[in-house]
């Protein structure tokens, strides 16, 4: 008449704020959850708001506070590390037109020291 229940074994725990920094760190490029982070979460990584912020002061066990909190810290992460990139670029940029602009400097310096013998 009635069924015996399964035995089903304990719910597992939550992983710690390590174990998914870990995880986030070693997800590939084209992992669908990393593009969703992206797409979703860009404008509240650039302008965390006040209960954001003082989430992270907050010492919390809650699972959910901590993977919000792991997820913004990685997308915080790889955005400086865009931006990191960025002014690399931009820095090689103006440092080669500052060296090409002394090179100009002095070649008109000769051609006015030329121009006036």
């Amino acid at each position: 008449m009635f069924k015996k229940k399964a035995n089903i074994p304990p719910r597992p725990k939550p992983p710690t704020g390590e174990m998914l920094i870990e995880d986030l760190q070693a997800a590939v490029d084209g992992d669908v959850f990393c593009n969703v982070l992206k797409t979703t979460a860009h404008k509240e990584m650039v302008h965390p708001d006040e209960t954001q912020i003082s989430n992270f002061s907050e010492h919390s066990t809650d699972p959910e506070l901590l993977f919000e909190q792991v997820k913004m810290f990685v997308e915080i992460n790889q955005n400086l590390r865009d931006i990191m990139k960025k002014l690399q670029s931009q820095n090689e940029f103006l440092q080669t037109s500052n060296l090409e602009l002394k090179l100009k400097a002095e070649e008109i310096r000769k051609q006015a020291i030329n121009a006036l013998k």
